[in-house]
């Protein structure tokens, strides 16, 4: 998943907040069957730009979708459009079928 921080909605921080708030991490690792582990930065260690230095500890969040859904409002972003581009192959279709049925 990638965000566009350039445009609306996610040129907000609290919309790109309400995003990971809202992710439920043990279904969608379920929905992969596995494939797809919690990390502690959203990008995968061996990638270019990943950050350095301490690991916090890390929990992988069951999402809370009222307090994303909060987060939305206060953002003042409720109601723009959003754009889902997904691979057709599994699980990816499955991972973004499932995170924008929330």
């Amino acid at each position: 998943m990638f965000l566009n921080s350039t445009e609306k909605p996610f040129n907000n921080q609290l919309a790109r907040e309400a995003v990971v708030t809202g992710l439920d991490e043990t279904a969608m690792s379920r929905i992969g069957s596995g494939t797809l582990a919690p990390a502690c930065f959203f990008l995968p260690p061996a990638r270019a730009g990943t950050p350095d230095g301490q690991v916090p500890v890390w929990d992988p969040g069951t999402g809370n979708l009222a307090k994303a859904k909060a987060l939305v409002k206060q953002s003042g972003m409720e109601g723009q459009p959003v754009t889902v581009w997904s691979e057709t192959r599994a699980p990816r279709q499955q991972w973004m079928t499932y995170y924008t049925s929330s």
